[in-house]
C-alpha cells in the first residue's frame, strides 16, 4: 500500500516537472501568449480590473495565486477590520499539517513547499503593503533599517532582519516564478491542481487517526479552500466558511499532539489568547488613544435611547448629511450619479434614480468621449440625460492599490468636471480653512481640518 502511494506521489511530482519544462521551453509561444493577452485586456475597462487586482494584488499570475493565503491572512492588498481573519490559520495550519505527516521524508518534502510559499508569499506581501515594485525592496528594506538605528523599536528591527533573511532565500524562486509566468500562462492553474493532488495524497496517506466522519470533514475543508484559492480573486469574505472549519481542524489536530509536544501546547494556548485579546482590543480602540470614543458612540447611543431623531442624529454623525438628502429626494424625477459612498441607502426610488459608478469608469469614458468639447459638453450629456446632482466619495482614492495608479487619473478628471461654474457643492462633512483663515465646510481650501467621507454637487 505504502508503495503505491509512494509511486503516486513521484507521478506528482514527475508531472509536474514534465509541465515546468514545457513551459521553459515554449518561451516564444508564451510571449505570443502574452502579447494576444495584453490586446484582450486593453478592451477590458480599468475599472473591472481594479475590481478584480483590489484583493488578489498585481504580481504575475503564478506569484499572485500562491501568495494569496498570506495575502488574506496579512491584509496585504486590501486592509482594514472588515477583512482581517486573524493570523492563527495561517500561523498554526502549515505546523499542523506536518504534524500529520507521519513519514521524514514526506516531511521534509512538504515542509519545503510550505516554506517556498511563505517566502514567496512575504516577498510579494511586503512590495503590496509598501506598494513598490519588485525590484525596490532590497532599496527600502535597507532605508528602513537605517531610520531605525539608535531607536527604541526593537520588534520592527528583529522583523526587517528576518524579513531580509526571507528575502535572500525567496528572491530566486520569485524570480523564477516571474520568469515562467505573466498576466497570462499555462502553467497557474495545472500547478495549483499539482498542489491540491499533493495535499490531497498526504491526506488519504495519513488519515488513520481520524475516524469517519472527521476524514469527511478534513477532506471537505481542503477541497472548499482549494476552490476559494483559484476561484475568489482573493476576496477574504467569499471563504469565511473556512475560518470555522480551519479553526475546528486546528483544535482536532491540537487535541492529538498536545500531550506528546508540551512546546507545542504552550505556544498554542498563548498565542491564541493574545490573538483573542489583541482582536478585541482592536475593535474597541483600533489600538488609537485619540479614538477610544469608538468603544461607546455617544450619537448611536442617543438614537438607541430616543433621546435623537434620524435627522439630528444623521447630522450629528455626518454634517450636513440631512441637508443633501432633503435636496435630491424634493423632486423623485431627478436623478443622481453617485461614486462610492453610502448614501444609496437613504435615497428615494434609489432602484431608478442611481447610476453608480464606484471606478469612475463610465464619468471617465463621457470624458473622455468630449475631450475635445470640454467639461461642459460633459455637463450637457448629464443633463440631456436628466441628471441633477453628483454624489462622491472623499476617499474613493484609498481603493487604489494599482501600480499605474489608474483611479488616481480619474480622480484628477473628475476633479476638473466638479470645478466647473456650472457645478455647485450643497454639502459636505470635510471641513477646511478657507483662504481667508476662516474653518468652513468645503471640499476645496487651504488645509484640511477633518477630510470627512462625502461631497454632493448640484448641475446648474
Amino acid at each position: 500500500m505504502h508503495k503505491k502511494q509512494n509511486w503516486i506521489l513521484i507521478g506528482i511530482f514527475l508531472t509536474f516537472i514534465i509541465c515546468t519544462l514545457n513551459i521553459i521551453g515554449g518561451q516564444e509561444s508564451a510571449q505570443i501568449q502574452d502579447k494576444k493577452l495584453e490586446e484582450r485586456l486593453a478592451k477590458v475597462s480599468s475599472a473591472t480590473k481594479l475590481d478584480v487586482h483590489r484583493f488578489m494584488g498585481y504580481e504575475y499570475l503564478l506569484p499572485k495565486y500562491i501568495s494569496l493565503p498570506y495575502d488574506a491572512s496579512m491584509n496585504t492588498n486590501v486592509q482594514g477590520p472588515l477583512f482581517d481573519i486573524g493570523y492563527l490559520l495561517l500561523l498554526f495550519f502549515p505546523i499542523f499539517l506536518l504534524f500529520l505527516v507521519r513519514e521524514n521524508f514526506f516531511r521534509i518534502f512538504l515542509m519545503f513547499i510550505l516554506l517556498a510559499i511563505y517566502c514567496v508569499s512575504s516577498i510579494t506581501g511586503y512590495s503590496a503593503s509598501k506598494r513598490i515594485l519588485h525590484n525596490d525592496i532590497q532599496k527600502e528594506v535597507s532605508e528602513e533599517l537605517v531610520n531605525l538605528n539608535g531607536g527604541s523599536d526593537y520588534l520592527s528591527h528583529l522583523k526587517l532582519t528576518l524579513f531580509k533573511i526571507t528575502y535572500s532565500v525567496g528572491e530566486p524562486l520569485v524570480n523564477l516564478l516571474n520568469n515562467i509566468s505573466g498576466k497570462g500562462d499555462a502553467i497557474t492553474y495545472p500547478f495549483m491542481l499539482i498542489l491540491f493532488l499533493i495535499f490531497s495524497f498526504f491526506f488519504f496517506k495519513e488519515q488513520e487517526f481520524l475516524n469517519y466522519k472527521k476524514s469527511y470533514l478534513f477532506f471537505f475543508s481542503l477541497a472548499y479552500a482549494f476552490f476559494w484559492w483559484i476561484l475568489s480573486a482573493g476576496i477574504v469574505y467569499y471563504g469565511l466558511l473556512f475560518v470555522p472549519l480551519g479553526i475546528l481542524l486546528i483544535v482536532m489536530v491540537y487535541e492529538k499532539v498536545k500531550t506528546s509536544n508540551k512546546f507545542i501546547h504552550i505556544a498554542f494556548v498563548v498565542l491564541s489568547v493574545c490573538s483573542i485579546i489583541g482582536s478585541i482590543s482592536y475593535r474597541l480602540s483600533n489600538f488609537n488613544p485619540e479614538l477610544t470614543d469608538r468603544m461607546l458612540h455617544p450619537v448611536s447611543m442617543a438614537y438607541g435611547l430616543g433621546k435623537a431623531n434620524k435627522i439630528n442624529a444623521t447630522n450629528l454623525t455626518y454634517p450636513n448629511f440631512g441637508i443633501v438628502l432633503e435636496k435630491i429626494n424634493k423632486d423623485p424625477s431627478e436623478l443622481i450619479y453617485k461614486a462610492g459612498t453610502f448614501f444609496h441607502y437613504f435615497i428615494d426610488s434609489n432602484d431608478r434614480r442611481v447610476l453608480e459608478d464606484n471606478q469612475l469608469d463610465k464619468v471617465s469614458r463621457l470624458q473622455q468621449k468630449y475631450i475635445y468639447q470640454g467639461n461642459e459638453e460633459v455637463l450637457n450629456a448629464f443633463r440631456r440625460s436628466g441628471y441633477k446632482y453628483l454624489l462622491i466619495d472623499l476617499n474613493l482614492l484609498n481603493v487604489d492599490t494599482s501600480p499605474e495608479r489608474s483611479l488616481l487619473k480619474k480622480i484628477n478628471k473628475l476633479n476638473e468636471l466638479l470645478q466647473s461654474p456650472s457645478i455647485r457643492l450643497i454639502g459636505t462633512d470635510r471641513f477646511m480653512e478657507d483662504n481667508n483663515g476662516q474653518s468652513v465646510y468645503t471640499v476645496y481650501g487651504k488645509r484640511i481640518i477633518h477630510r470627512g467621507t462625502f461631497a454632493a454637487f448640484e448641475i446648474i
